[in-house]
């Protein structure tokens, strides 16, 4: 199983998710194809569990996922990030959450 974002209300009912059938962000996080040391979240999405982010990170979170993109030629890893960053993007609109569940 791969990571999958889930965009969570603050109740913790599901909004909307992006399934990681192909490992393509666990990978990401094991193994990241460009530097993220720097970033302020994008490091810290735990591989084996859970990380949450909450509506003061998630605008970061968005940034940080649309430049790592940007920044990798393999298309099928940068395409499915851009997926992540659109999903985490709309939650910035609400008060909401970010979940990513590793396993």
């Amino acid at each position: 199983m791969g990571i999958e974002a889930i965009w969570q209300s603050n109740g913790g009912e599901e909004i909307e998710r992006v399934p990681d059938e192909l490992m393509v962000l666990s990978g990401f996080a094991n193994t990241p194809p460009c530097d993220i040391s720097r970033t302020k979240c994008l490091q810290f999405i735990d591989p084996y569990g859970e990380t949450l982010f909450n509506q003061r990170q998630i605008p970061i979170l968005a940034n940080e996922l649309e430049r790592a993109a940007a920044s990798i030629y393999d298309t099928s890893i940068s395409g499915h990030l851009i997926s992540v960053a659109r999903l985490v993007g709309r939650a910035k609109k609400i008060n909401t959450y970010v979940r990513f569940v590793g396993g």
